[in-house]
């Protein structure tokens, strides 16, 4: 098992309750999470610690579409397929046994 900070706890939980749609979509962005507790840096320094454990990746190929249609926009983040099991519902979608966290699921 993974250990994670509490920062990345708490970025942890707010990632998954936006992945609203089927197993390895996504369309969340550093964006999502800068709020008044966290601002840009902070978000990309959490999304960094997390890519070098393998939880979360990023496509820089892809961006989200800006205002202007022009696809230059910030990077999408996405789970990476062997932490499924912190997604009640990606874990059950994909069979594999969901893994539950204490501060990232409500069920731990």
């Amino acid at each position: 098992m993974t250990n994670f900070t509490d920062k990345e706890k708490g970025f942890l939980k707010d990632f998954i309750a936006n992945l609203y749609a089927e197993p390895h979509f996504s369309d969340v962005t550093v964006s999502d999470f800068v709020n008044d507790d966290r601002n840009s840096n902070q978000v990309r320094g959490i999304i960094s610690s997390l890519s070098e454990k393998g939880v979360v990746w990023s496509d820089d190929s892809y961006r989200v579409s800006t205002d202007s249609g022009e696809m230059d926009g910030e990077v999408i983040i996405y789970l990476n397929d062997s932490f499924f099991g912190l997604h009640k519902r990606w874990a059950e979608d994909e069979g594999v046994e969901f893994t539950p966290v204490a501060g990232i699921n409500d069920e731990a």
